[in-house]
């Protein structure tokens, strides 16, 4: 897993030019960055991945990563597919002249899926996410509190809801 911002950009939405919380800045954006991940369900950046599958008896398959740069290889029942026997549409794997033979397991597909820089709506529910992991040091196991007739309820959670409507567009919602 890769951090999904930077500690400049952190610092500059917490206008904190000092260095004096650099290390723990650093360790709030690798948490963050992967509660991010966690709540999308999968790695974003750009990476080498493998799916073992079984195979459906069909001609077409659904990847579970995407964007997808590239495949680097099909295998089904132990046979390696030539690369002009498939192609790419969006997530989905096309075999021309074979199939995914049904059985379980069967099928191995090894690409490169994920975004190449990290989506800018990403970015920032991740910067805000190091945001409130910091303040929240303020109010540590404190939900709400009240002063002369004003209340204010702070989030428990690792990312907002703002942040996760950001993050809505890369989630997983359903199991392939």
């Amino acid at each position: 897993m890769s951090d999904l911002t930077t500690l400049a950009a952190v610092k500059a939405y917490l206008k904190t030019p000092n260095s004096a919380a650099d290390d723990l800045l650093s360790d709030l954006i690798t948490r963050a960055s992967a509660a991010v991940e966690n709540y999308c369900q999968r790695s974003l950046l750009s990476s080498s991945r493998v799916e073992f599958r079984d195979g459906t008896g069909g001609a077409v398959m659904l990847l579970r990563e995407y964007p997808i740069q590239s495949i680097q290889s099909v295998v089904i029942d132990g046979n390696l597919i030539p690369p002009s026997a498939y192609a790419l549409y969006n997530r989905t794997l096309k075999l021309t002249g074979y199939r995914f033979t049904r059985d379980q397991m069967n099928v191995c597909i090894t690409y490169t899926a994920g975004y190449l820089t990290v989506p800018p709506d990403v970015e920032q529910a991740c910067i805000e996410s190091v945001a409130q992991m910091y303040k929240r040091a303020e109010h540590i196991d404190v939900s709400s509190k009240s002063l002369q007739g004003e209340s204010t309820t702070y989030i428990q959670t690792d990312i907002s809801a703002a942040a996760q409507q950001m993050l809505n567009n890369y989630k997983i919602v359903a199991p392939i």
